[in-house]
């Protein structure tokens, strides 16, 4: 390509000088301006051959107004961190008729609605149990909470109900609550900051001996947290096993209120908190409040009517199964129904029916092989 100021011809001689450039400019932005005003035309074929339009085929049409899962669809949850929270059908908003579904319209959120409000679908079929749910308002905290301090260097600092911070409601239960600020010589309350070396515990008991084996256990709770990010942690805390667990931590600042949910192990018999410091620098603290344990159930898939009796034989295929590959790394690989193998009739279930193989290119049934990473 010639660069700006070195005009050439097609065939390399002089184009003419600027006045033949400029004629030849206008030619082109002619022509190229036709094009564009120019009409698209349609698909072209041979005369008498049919021509492919370009038009939406409906595979399915659900409006939802009628029983949901149903025989043909399932809902699930597969990460229980906060409880099971699943799809469900529900009558607050509907494009048409009377019914949608809602992701959320199974499931349990205690710990966000307020005093007065309440979710905006029925949720009478939720799965998930209360344990306990603790807003640290009542007064009943002395009864229903043991505390306290495993290191003494610094004097006993325990957790108690305070009404400085609060998520929902007057009070919440704050870290150094109760003691004597060895750095500050004054009561922590005093001086709004915790004190050095504290190993502050606050637990609850819990009866969790009638919790199913494919139940699982979730402790949800809002905390609020000023600490030394290096040194001083909030952690949620269970004790099982003849000591204490700690799922997770967290230490400087959270920035305002924060929800935060830790599995619990089913034979757990205390839950709560640790705030831990060392000898340095100190800060307000860690604020909980809104604390739930909730037994989540996971819902059970929807099974056909009575017995049944499946052949898998295409002209009976009844559409009650549901087939997925929830590793994707190589593909989506799935079950679905084969012709190469069967114990009776001419037809049965493979592994990978469905799917393009990674490692061969081609269909996993053209090459009667199944794909790596499949988890179907």
């Amino acid at each position: 390509m010639n660069s700006i100021g070195e005009p050439s011809s097609l065939n390399g001689r002089s184009n003419g000088g600027p006045v033949a450039r400029r004629g030849k400019a206008r030619v082109l932005f002619a022509l190229l301006a036709g094009a564009a005003l120019a009409a698209p035309l349609g698909p072209v074929a041979a005369e008498g051959s049919p021509v492919a339009l370009n038009v939406d085929v409906a595979v399915i049409n659900e409006s939802f107004e009628g029983a949901f899962p149903g025989a043909a669809w399932f809902a699930n949850d597969t990460n229980a961190s906060s409880g099971f929270d699943y799809w469900a059908s529900t009558t607050y908003r509907a494009a048409s008729g009377n019914a949608s579904v809602w992701s959320a319209g199974n499931g349990s959120q205690v710990a966000v609605w307020d005093a007065g409000e309440v979710p905006p679908v029925n949720v009478s079929n939720v799965t998930n149990v209360t344990v306990f749910f603790d807003d640290f308002e009542g007064g009943s905290f002395a009864s229903n909470w043991g505390v306290s301090d495993e290191d003494a260097t610094s004097g006993n600092d325990t957790w108690g109900v305070s009404t400085t911070r609060a998520y929902a409601g007057q009070a919440s239960i704050w870290s150094a609550q109760v003691g004597y600020n060895d750095e500050l010589l004054d009561d922590n309350v005093n001086v709004s900051t915790y004190d050095n070396y504290q190993a502050s515990y606050v637990w609850r008991s819990v009866d969790l001996s009638n919790i199913s084996n494919d139940t699982e256990v979730v402790l949800e709770y809002w905390y609020w947290l000023d600490s030394e990010s290096c040194c001083d942690y909030l952690y949620p805390v269970y004790f099982a096993g003849g000591s204490w667990n700690y799922p997770t931590s967290d230490s400087g600042t959270s920035n305002g209120w924060t929800f935060a949910s830790v599995p619990v192990a089913k034979s757990a018999t205390a839950v709560g908190f640790l705030f831990y410091t060392d000898g340095s620098l100190i800060y307000e603290g860690a604020y909980v409040d809104n604390v739930t344990l909730v037994a989540a159930a996971p819902p059970k898939p929807p099974q056909p009517a009575g017995p049944f009796v499946e052949d898998f034989e295409p002209v009976n295929a009844t559409g009650n199964w549901s087939a997925s590959d929830d590793d994707a790394n190589q593909g989506k690989d799935y079950w679905g129904i084969s012709t190469a193998r069967a114990y009776s009739g001419g037809a049965s279930l493979w592994s990978a029916q469905v799917g393009q193989n990674s490692n061969w290119g081609a269909p996993n049934a053209n090459v009667a092989a199944y794909d790596d990473g499949m988890y179907a």
